[in-house]
């Protein structure tokens, strides 16, 4: 018993003693560089809205686009994205990729494929 007494005497003492800063602190031990390269990968998550005008090449017409969050939310089949970062010494190399894979709701108008003036008089 008088040794757990000792003991908490001894760590309720010197707790606050540290914490003033009376003790002084041993001093950090130098960093050591690792010789191979390091890691690290973070996934996120992001809520945007799409609104615009999409095209592709001739002869396919343009598009206008107006989707809010909750639109692309209810289509969207699967997502994903992240970051991913490689050090290397003093060198470091940085990605970010993002994928998203949504469902059309809309329909589009009717496309003829056919090019010139006789496309246009069926």
């Amino acid at each position: 018993m008088r040794f757990v007494i000792a003991a908490a005497t001894i760590l309720l003492t010197s707790v606050p003693l540290l914490a003033a800063g009376l003790v002084p602190l041993p001093s950090p031990k130098p960093t050591i560089e690792s010789s191979g390269p390091s890691f690290a990968v973070t996934g996120y998550l992001w809520a945007s809205a799409l609104n615009g005008r999409s095209s592709t090449l001739p002869p396919l017409p343009a598009t206008d686009i107006d989707l809010s969050f909750g639109d692309i939310l209810k289509n969207m089949n699967g997502a994903m994205m992240g970051a991913a970062e490689m050090r290397l010494g003093r060198w470091g190399f940085v990605t970010d990729a993002m994928f998203s894979q949504v469902t059309a709701g809309g329909g589009r108008a009717p496309l003829s494929l056919r090019q010139g003036p006789e496309s246009h008089h069926k």
